[in-house]
């Protein structure tokens, strides 16, 4: 498929969103890598060849693409054509909800059976299960680090932890806590180190041949990245490359958070100057 083939489908689908105005096509190199959409879209990969699709969960960078996922052509058998991976539809606990009782039984081409903990560092698996089938959302590291710090840090939120308020009392004492998360969870065994739990030791700066790994990974592992700041662009993308339509359902937030960061993002002065350099670079190659 053409990169004019692709832009003509993403104008087809935005359709469905109306917000998404016809520039963003311009801007579209900026947010989203020439890779992405050149390489990739082009077809480049077979899509039988890149089933069951493996996704690589990133804290704060897009559950709602479980909905995309699911109602990609060969991906799910028989499932309601309006489910949508939500609380609504599937209750508190909607992602393992999804995964236990809707993707094992009816998704032959989503792997579901193979993960560990949500978030969890990819590296035992990646060989096995991600090289050639991974697919995953990308958020700027920065709002994504802004955005899991109000999520368990603010009272009220279901994800409320006192002990990270009591650990990490500024959001730049939690960024410094999950530097490097992104890179370390494409490369790492152990632990959840979007969380900060890293399998090897205390976070920190990630070390050049980690994060030269990292990007190995993502080049050659992974046949679909997406945006989140180009959500809507991402998902007609994923449309350009594994076939059917897009719908209305698609565009919506399946987990909002709990303070809006509003069309111009959070502000990171808060971060003190903070600046998650390996997931600034995962993110640019994203």
């Amino acid at each position: 498929m053409s990169l004019l083939s692709v832009m003509y489908l993403v104008g087809v689908c935005t359709s469905h969103k109306a917000e998404l105005a016809v520039g963003d096509l311009d801007e579209a190199p900026q947010g989203m890598s020439l890779l992405q959409l050149t390489t990739k879209a082009s077809g480049a990969i077979q899509v039988s060849d890149a089933f069951p699709l493996k996704w690589m969960h990133i804290p704060k960078s897009g559950t709602s693409i479980l909905t995309s996922l699911a109602h990609l052509p060969g991906v799910c058998e028989g499932i309601p054509e309006d489910l949508i991976v939500d609380e609504d539809h599937l209750g508190t606990f909607f992602e393992e909800s999804f995964m236990t009782s809707v993707c094992q039984p009816s998704c032959p081409g989503l792997d579901c059976h193979h993960s560990g903990k949500h978030h969890a560092a990819i590296g035992l698996e990646y060989e096995e299960y991600y090289k050639g089938h991974g697919v995953s959302m990308f958020r700027q590291p920065e709002q994504r680090i802004i955005s899991h710090y109000n999520m368990v840090t603010i009272p009220g939120s279901r994800w409320y932890e006192p002990a990270t308020v009591s650990e990490y009392p500024t959001v730049r004492s939690f960024a410094e806590h999950v530097e490097g998360g992104v890179a370390r969870m494409l490369t790492e065994n152990f632990g959840s180190p979007c969380f900060g739990t890293s399998g090897l030791g205390p976070a920190g700066k990630v070390p050049a041949d980690q994060l030269a790994l990292a990007k190995k990974r993502l080049r050659e592992g992974f046949v679909f990245v997406g945006i989140t700041e180009k959500w809507d662009l991402s998902i007609c993308l994923l449309h350009a490359m594994f076939g059917g339509e897009c719908s209305a359902k698609e565009f919506e937030n399946s987990r909002p958070g709990m303070v809006s960061n509003g069309p111009s993002g959070y502000d990171t002065s808060e971060l003190d100057g903070f600046v998650d350099e390996a997931d600034g670079e995962i993110y640019q190659l994203a």
